[in-house]
């Protein structure tokens, strides 16, 4: 009868060793993408922000007031609000 070699698992266990470096590189190398990417977005939108309170504000200076319909229909508060569902 011819003997059956039984593997001692050493492979295996390498193999699954490697396996699991290269799952944490790329996880790491994911989340590294997803903070860059988060940061850009949010810079952006504080851009945004910066730039229609940066209009209100010259406008409140002319005017002495705001009123909520201006805000929507002037300042594009609903682009604004789409921009923001938009990147979230």
């Amino acid at each position: 009868m011819a003997r059956k070699i039984q593997p001692n698992g050493y492979w295996q266990k390498r193999i699954k060793s490697e396996d699991e470096k290269l799952y944490r590189m790329c996880v790491k190398d994911q989340e590294l993408l997803l903070r860059k990417v988060y940061r850009e977005q949010g810079e952006a939108l504080v851009n945004q922000l910066n730039k229609v309170m940066l209009k209100m504000m010259r406008d409140l200076d002319e005017n002495g007031k705001i009123y909520a319909n201006d805000y929507y229909r002037t300042y594009g508060a609903n682009e604004l609000l789409n921009e923001f569902n938009k990147r979230a």
